[in-house]
């Protein structure tokens, strides 16, 4: 509308013809122009969607989900309904829509759906628990683009079947699996928890190996050819796990006890004390120097220390046994068992036994024990004769 103002005097002019027309007029007098502007709807606010005219005719509406981070990239994810005949119609389905966004796309894939879940899981699980999914998640490379809704037991279980790991990477793999299809199920991408059903085959018990104790000589023959030795065997006379030595301090070194502090898998093997033996207490000389206590500056890799420190020494003596599908049959695991198989010839109490090995129950420490023939032996010679007697010297 068009006011005139004039001596205080207020008028109305028709909006086309500009001739003077009575207060309040829809429409003008003398040319019929309708004189009310239509009010224009006010902008929707971030996130309630909007419409669009498609080129055939028809409108669209449309609201945001969200935006997902690939390659380096912000993708806008986006919800969309088309086939209105009017602008009006397309309005009147955003609500609608709009109760979408909180739903999670279904064709979401498994490598989309890992991120999401380990970004939650990160803050409520320790650092080594997060590194060891991770880990495991490289098994799970052949359906990393397959969406989730697609995927089933048969799926998983091909992943853990074609994993070269032992038992405890597929344990994770499977814990992996059935957290994400957990939320999965949560965000109703799918109806049930496929990875519950995945079948983990036990391990062969010949599979857990330890060092013999002509092994174990043949370390100490070539311990001065071959330097790099000493790590071995401290592992052994220790029972220390691999993570043990990457995190030991030096601060918790006592020489004149012969002891360190280590270890932090389980509460009974956190911070536990373990003894240094006399054969391996001249190998300290030569650490201590950093912050850590077997390497100077920040420890290596469990991938790294295993290609340096542990595989080449045990090769140069002919001690990196090869299975038929190129594993290595010995691994640093082995010197645990290696240190339970020794410490059983120990007379000593078995709760001291498991404090040493940080073991909550005996009965795991007895699981990592091996016996050779001449162990064996020793009990069948003592055992009675048919005539009851002794045959025991």
């Amino acid at each position: 509308m068009i006011f005139f103002r004039a001596k205080g005097c207020v008028k109305m002019l028709c909006r086309k013809c500009k001739k003077e027309i009575p207060d309040g007029s829809r429409f003008c007098n003398y040319c019929g122009t309708k004189q009310d502007y239509e009010k224009a709807s006010k902008k929707r606010g971030n996130g309630q969607g909007c419409v669009y005219r498609m080129p055939n005719g028809k409108w669209k509406a449309e609201v945001t989900l969200g935006y997902d981070e690939e390659d380096g990239k912000l993708k806008r994810k986006r919800t969309t309904k088309t086939g209105f005949a009017t602008k009006k119609d397309a309005l009147a389905y955003l609500p609608q829509l709009q109760q979408t966004v909180t739903i999670t796309d279904k064709g979401i894939k498994f490598k989309e759906l890992f991120k999401k879940w380990i970004d939650g899981h990160t803050a409520k699980v320790g650092k080594s628990t997060i590194d060891n999914y991770k880990y495991v998640y490289k098994y799970f490379d052949s359906i990393s683009y397959v969406e989730i809704a697609k995927l089933r037991t048969e799926h998983l279980q091909k992943c853990i079947d074609d994993c070269p790991q032992g038992r405890r990477t597929k344990e994770n793999m499977k814990a992996v699996g059935t957290c994400m299809f957990r939320l999965a199920m949560q965000l109703d991408i799918v109806d049930r928890n496929y990875a519950e059903y995945i079948y983990i085959p036990k391990e062969d018990k010949t599979e857990k190996l330890a060092f013999s104790t002509e092994q174990l000589q043949t370390m100490w023959e070539h311990i001065d050819t071959v330097p790099d030795l000493k790590y071995v065997l401290i592992l052994c006379y220790t029972g220390m796990r691999i993570g043990e030595m990457m995190g030991a301090k030096t601060e918790t070194l006592n020489l004149k006890e012969r002891y360190f502090v280590a270890g932090s898998k389980t509460e009974a093997g956190k911070d536990r004390i373990i003894t240094i033996a006399p054969e391996i207490l001249p190998f300290f000389d030569d650490f201590g120097k950093g912050e850590y206590l077997f390497f100077e500056g920040k420890p290596p890799t469990l991938k790294k220390f295993r290609a340096t420190k542990f595989y080449p020494p045990l090769a140069e003596i002919g001690l990196d046994v090869l299975a038929e599908d190129g594993s290595h049959l010995y691994t640093p695991h082995c010197c645990r068992h290696t240190f339970a198989t020794m410490m059983k010839e120990v007379d000593a109490p078995n709760t001291d036994k498991q404090k040493l090995i940080g073991h909550s129950k005996f009965e795991m420490t007895a699981k990592y024990t091996h016996t050779d023939v001449e162990s064996l032996r020793k009990i069948t010679d003592k055992l009675l004769s048919k005539d009851g007697k002794s045959k025991a010297k």
